[in-house]
């Protein structure tokens, strides 16, 4: 499932977790496991945008529990 598939849509977020890419030298991306629509998915993204707002988010939640969150864009 790509991001595009879940733009502005409300999610329940699972679990993330950061890394860093094998692929490009200083590049980080971010695994994101969600549900939607009844169903669990994983979403692969690059964008520091969602993942330092993941990061806020656990922070405040301590994320021992699932949260829901819209994943949009700004324009």
């Amino acid at each position: 499932m790509g991001i595009d598939d879940v733009l502005n849509q409300e999610v329940l977020i699972l679990d993330f977790k950061r890394g860093q890419s094998k692929f490009k030298e200083n590049a980080r991306y971010t695994t994101v496991q969600f549900e939607m629509g009844g169903e669990t998915h994983v979403l692969f993204t690059g964008s520091e945008v969602i993942s330092d707002q993941l990061e806020r988010y656990k922070s405040i939640c301590r994320l021992s529990r699932p949260f829901g969150k819209s994943i949009g864009t700004t324009r």
